[in-house]
């Protein structure tokens, strides 16, 4: 599972925004900014705004980092594939709602 959810995370269409993703497992961090290239760091308003919109999708998630811009995800360790999807595509949404 830990496999789908990182597969997913780097395959969305949002996935400009995602600097990497560090997991072990399920439980991990995906760290956004606002161009690869440079690294910059997404904003703190664009990742209060992502965390919103992800809790209105159902995904509720917490971020920090030195620059705090890394969302830490560690769902419940029975979720299945089909939450996992439910999960990438809130994350999908919610970046092209807030920066896409």
């Amino acid at each position: 599972m830990g496999r789908r959810l990182v597969d997913g995370l780097l395959a969305m269409k949002s996935a400009r925004y995602v600097g990497e993703a560090r997991f072990k497992g399920l439980m991990g961090g995906l760290e956004l900014v606002k161009d690869r290239a440079t690294k910059e760091p997404l904003g703190k308003k664009e990742m209060a705004r992502v965390k919103e919109d992800l809790l209105r999708r159902g995904v509720m998630v917490t971020y920090s980092g030195p620059k705090g811009n890394v969302f830490r995800i560690q769902p419940a360790l029975v979720i299945t594939a089909e939450q996992i999807d439910q999960v990438v595509g809130a994350f999908d949404q919610a970046l092209q709602t807030v920066v896409g």
